[in-house]
């Protein structure tokens, strides 16, 4: 069992609802444009300049406790080069398909890219999407574009991304490499396990 303070629990709560929004928009977004990843794809968990907050993923942290992986991720993270790609991601070298190991955890940076909008200089909202999709959609990259020109509700990056500094200025501002995100996560809820001195790994999950 984890216990955590009343203000971090709250945190957790808003970042929870703050994702839910995101889910609901982004799903939208896709049904009406069409748009979607290639099955498969993982282009985006390849690179290596990804950078993140300590809180999008403070959820993933707490589950790796609760299942007893925290310290083997600890470790692996310690040693891992901070510019490399994502710990989390998965690829079949045989057949060159790759995915998220922790989806359902995944960051805010995961779940809105592809699928998101970002002003240009003039304050005009523009379609951040990767080049394969660009490449295997083009129709419906353009039919995305002309959504959000015609004012269709879609997620601003830096919106979002305001929206989490507020909920936790202290976690939710600085922004590291993905990597050194999730292990500071992981050792911020260790922190506070260690100042609680309760915690059982939930092996039985």
């Amino acid at each position: 069992m984890i216990i955590l303070n009343r203000e971090l629990k709250k945190s957790l709560s808003k970042l929870k609802t703050l994702y839910a929004l995101l889910e609901r928009q982004t799903e939208k977004f896709k049904k009406i444009s069409g748009l979607e990843c290639i099955q498969g794809c993982g282009i985006c968990c390849e690179k290596d300049e990804i950078e993140a907050s300590v809180l999008e993923f403070l959820p993933l942290a707490i589950e790796l406790w609760k299942n007893g992986e925290a310290l083997i991720y600890l470790e692996i993270l310690l040693y891992l080069p901070e510019d490399s790609r994502c710990v989390f991601y998965r690829k079949n070298e045989e057949t060159n398909i790759g995915g998220c190991g922790c989806y359902p955890y995944r960051g805010m940076i995961c779940r809105l890219f592809g699928f998101s909008a970002l002003p240009d200089k003039n304050g005009k909202l523009r379609l951040v999407t990767c080049n394969a999709i660009k490449s295997a959609n083009p129709d419906k990259t353009a039919k995305a574009q002309d959504l959000i020109d015609n004012g269709f509700p879609v997620p601003v990056m830096s919106s979002f991304a305001n929206e989490l500094v507020n909920i936790n200025p202290a976690l939710g501002f600085a922004r590291y490499p993905l990597n050194q995100a999730i292990r500071l996560a992981i050792e911020y809820i260790g922190f506070i396990i260690e100042l609680n001195g309760k915690y059982k790994p939930d092996m039985g999950k």
